[in-house]
C-alpha cells in the first residue's frame, strides 16, 4: 500500500560524527509502497561541495550507526516469494576509515524460525 511515487527523507537525516573531528551528514529517503525501499546516501563536505562517500538502497531497509561503522540491512528475495514475507535479510557492515566506507562484514539469515514456509523452498 501507499503510493510507490512518494519519496520522503527520514527523521535520522542528521550530521554524525566518524572519527575524531569529522562529521558525515546522512540522507536516508523512504520510497513508500509495499517495498517501502531505502536509499541511504551519506556525504562529506570538503568546504566547497558536498561529496558522496556511500550510497545503498535496499527494500524494507534499514540503518543504524554504530561508532565509526554503519550497518545496513535489507531484504533478500528467492523467485516467486510474495514482497510481504522475504525469506531472508542481509547485514551489511561498512567501515569509515576517514576517506571512504569499506565493507567489513556481510551476513544472510533467515527471517523465520524452524521450518521454512512452503513460498522459501526453491
Amino acid at each position: 500500500e501507499g503510493d510507490p511515487q512518494l519519496r520522503e527523507i527520514e527523521e535520522e537525516a542528521a550530521a554524525y560524527l566518524f572519527g575524531d573531528c569529522g562529521y558525515l551528514i546522512s540522507v536516508p529517503i523512504r520510497n513508500t509502497g509495499s517495498g517501502a525501499v531505502l536509499e541511504l546516501s551519506l556525504f562529506a563536505w570538503d568546504g566547497e561541495t558536498m561529496n558522496e562517500v556511500y550510497m545503498h538502497d535496499g527494500i524494507h531497509g534499514n540503518w543504524e550507526k554504530l561508532g565509526d561503522m554503519i550497518t545496513f540491512q535489507e531484504s533478500v528475495y528467492l523467485l516467486g516469494e510474495p514482497n510481504c514475507c522475504p525469506c531472508n535479510t542481509q547485514y551489511l557492515e561498512h567501515f569509515w576509515n576517514g576517506v571512504s566506507f569499506e565493507q567489513t562484514g556481510s551476513l544472510i539469515l533467515p527471517t523465520y524460525e524452524g521450518d521454512p514456509p512452503s513460498y522459501c523452498v526453491p
